[in-house]
Protein backbone atom coordinates (compact mmCIF):
# COMPACT_ATOMS: atom_id res chain seq x y z
CA UNK A 1 0.00 0.00 0.00
CA UNK A 2 2.67 2.23 0.44
CA UNK A 3 3.76 2.89 -3.15
CA UNK A 4 0.53 4.88 -3.79
CA UNK A 5 1.30 8.47 -3.53
CA UNK A 6 0.99 9.46 0.43
CA UNK A 7 -0.64 12.81 2.05
CA UNK A 8 2.08 14.88 4.16
CA UNK A 9 1.62 15.59 7.60
CA UNK A 10 3.96 18.64 9.00
CA UNK A 11 4.41 18.43 12.66
CA UNK A 12 7.24 19.14 15.56
CA UNK A 13 8.53 22.72 15.80
CA UNK A 14 10.75 22.40 13.15
CA UNK A 15 8.56 21.67 10.21
CA UNK A 16 9.78 17.96 9.39
CA UNK A 17 7.71 16.20 6.95
CA UNK A 18 5.66 13.04 8.05
CA UNK A 19 4.25 11.14 5.67
CA UNK A 20 0.93 9.15 6.26
CA UNK A 21 0.28 5.81 4.08
CA UNK A 22 -2.79 3.57 4.77
CA UNK A 23 -0.61 1.72 7.52
CA UNK A 24 1.55 4.02 9.32
CA UNK A 25 3.10 7.61 8.99
CA UNK A 26 6.53 8.14 8.30
CA UNK A 27 9.08 10.61 9.85
CA UNK A 28 11.47 12.84 7.61
CA UNK A 29 15.64 12.03 9.03
CA UNK A 30 17.79 14.38 7.77
CA UNK A 31 17.65 16.50 4.63
CA UNK A 32 15.42 16.06 1.75
CA UNK A 33 17.81 15.73 -1.28
CA UNK A 34 17.06 16.35 -4.99
CA UNK A 35 18.66 14.01 -7.69
CA UNK A 36 18.70 14.35 -11.23
CA UNK A 37 21.05 12.91 -14.06
CA UNK A 38 22.11 15.46 -15.78
CA UNK A 39 25.15 16.46 -18.94
CA UNK A 40 26.94 19.31 -17.96
CA UNK A 41 28.50 21.47 -21.29
CA UNK A 42 31.88 22.69 -21.43
CA UNK A 43 32.62 26.27 -19.81
CA UNK A 44 31.20 29.25 -21.24
CA UNK A 45 27.95 27.10 -23.30
CA UNK A 46 24.62 26.52 -21.79
CA UNK A 47 23.38 25.16 -18.81
CA UNK A 48 23.12 21.98 -17.34
CA UNK A 49 20.02 19.48 -18.86
CA UNK A 50 18.27 16.67 -17.22
CA UNK A 51 19.48 13.34 -19.02
CA UNK A 52 15.57 12.60 -20.23
CA UNK A 53 16.69 8.84 -21.68
CA UNK A 54 18.92 8.22 -18.05
CA UNK A 55 15.73 9.03 -15.71
CA UNK A 56 14.12 5.98 -17.14
CA UNK A 57 16.58 3.19 -16.30
CA UNK A 58 16.62 2.06 -12.22
CA UNK A 59 20.04 3.11 -10.55
CA UNK A 60 21.20 2.50 -6.96
CA UNK A 61 20.21 5.56 -4.38
CA UNK A 62 22.12 5.17 -1.47
CA UNK A 63 22.29 7.09 1.88
CA UNK A 64 24.75 7.37 4.68
CA UNK A 65 23.64 8.26 7.82
CA UNK A 66 25.26 9.19 11.54
CA UNK A 67 24.44 8.50 15.01
CA UNK A 68 23.10 12.04 14.80
CA UNK A 69 20.46 11.20 12.46
CA UNK A 70 19.24 8.91 14.77
CA UNK A 71 17.90 11.47 17.38
CA UNK A 72 14.48 12.54 16.38
CA UNK A 73 14.11 16.32 15.86
CA UNK A 74 12.88 18.05 19.04
CA UNK A 75 13.35 14.39 21.08
CA UNK A 76 17.34 14.67 21.69
CA UNK A 77 16.79 11.31 24.70
CA UNK A 78 14.89 9.30 21.89
CA UNK A 79 16.63 6.88 19.05
CA UNK A 80 15.01 6.26 15.39
CA UNK A 81 15.42 2.38 15.08
CA UNK A 82 17.90 2.34 11.62
CA UNK A 83 16.35 -1.16 10.45
CA UNK A 84 12.66 0.98 9.99
CA UNK A 85 14.62 3.22 7.95
CA UNK A 86 13.03 3.64 4.25
CA UNK A 87 13.37 5.50 1.46
CA UNK A 88 10.37 8.54 -0.12
CA UNK A 89 10.78 9.48 -3.37
CA UNK A 90 8.38 12.29 -5.06
CA UNK A 91 8.89 14.05 -8.86
CA UNK A 92 7.39 17.25 -7.47
CA UNK A 93 7.74 17.75 -3.82
CA UNK A 94 4.32 17.34 -2.77
CA UNK A 95 3.32 14.10 -3.31
CA UNK A 96 5.28 10.78 -1.54
CA UNK A 97 5.78 7.51 -1.81
CA UNK A 98 7.60 5.33 0.55
CA UNK A 99 9.66 2.60 -1.69
CA UNK A 100 9.24 -1.01 -0.13
CA UNK A 101 12.23 -2.41 -1.66
CA UNK A 102 14.71 -0.08 0.61
CA UNK A 103 17.39 -2.31 2.36
CA UNK A 104 19.16 -1.38 5.45
CA UNK A 105 22.91 -1.72 6.01
CA UNK A 106 22.94 -1.10 9.61
CA UNK A 107 26.67 -2.17 9.88
CA UNK A 108 27.81 0.26 7.56
CA UNK A 109 25.10 2.99 8.53
CA UNK A 110 23.50 3.24 4.60
CA UNK A 111 20.27 2.82 3.08
CA UNK A 112 19.93 2.04 -0.61
CA UNK A 113 17.04 1.53 -2.82
CA UNK A 114 16.65 0.63 -6.38
CA UNK A 115 14.63 3.55 -8.23
CA UNK A 116 14.40 5.48 -11.44
CA UNK A 117 16.47 8.57 -10.59
CA UNK A 118 14.82 11.81 -10.80
CA UNK A 119 13.12 13.89 -8.08
CA UNK A 120 13.12 14.62 -4.44
CA UNK A 121 14.17 11.59 -2.10
CA UNK A 122 13.99 11.50 2.02
CA UNK A 123 15.13 9.38 4.41
CA UNK A 124 12.29 8.13 6.73
CA UNK A 125 11.45 6.01 9.63
CA UNK A 126 8.23 5.04 11.13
Amino acid sequence: MSNIPSNIVIGGTDAIIGIKTFLTTYWQVGKIQQMWLKTYPPAGHSAAIIIRELQKKPSIIAFKYTDEDLKPIGRPNDRYNPKYFKIAHSIDGVNWKVLDNTVVDIVNKTVAVVDKIGGYYLLVNK
